[in-house]
């Protein structure tokens, strides 16, 4: 397991290495050899874990990948966002449908209090009408978020 925690010098493990570069083949290699820690936080990006990496990605195969290895779909960064909020930001349907479905809890607030729905509002009017945001905030309504 010491080497699942080893990291390189901006701080992430290969794990998260493979994540951010959307490597699947190694990311599956390393999780079925034992040498990658789910859970691992990323120093450099606020203690941002894989899911997270992925969810933000817009990777729903990768994000379904890492959820089916148990990896923690509640987590938080230092700063307290939660890996539903930053797959809203990242403005994925798919990854934020597979994320509830997994059990994300949809009364999460950003670090500045904005439920998932405001969250999912504000970027919609912050990117000029980008229609995966009104879809997100009609899906999170829909399933009972705020």
């Amino acid at each position: 397991m010491a080497m699942a925690r080893a990291k390189n010098a901006v701080g992430q493990t290969a794990l998260m290495a493979a994540v951010w570069d959307g490597n699947e083949d190694l990311i599956r290699l390393l999780v079925e050899k034992g040498y990658a820690d789910l859970e691992a936080r990323d120093a450099s990006l606020n203690g941002k874990t894989p899911l997270m990496s992925a969810a933000y990605s817009k990777n729903a195969n990768l994000v379904m990948y890492l959820l089916s290895q148990k990896a923690n779909v509640n987590a938080r960064k230092v700063d307290g966002w939660a890996v539903l909020s930053i797959a809203i930001e990242g403005g994925s349907p798919d990854v934020v449908k597979l994320l509830v479905e997994n059990g994300a809890d949809l009364t999460v607030k950003t670090p500045k209090g904005l439920s998932v729905v405001q969250l999912a509002e504000g970027w919609y009017q912050q990117s000029r009408g980008e229609s995966n945001y009104r879809a997100i905030a009609d899906y999170l309504r829909s399933k009972g978020a705020k």
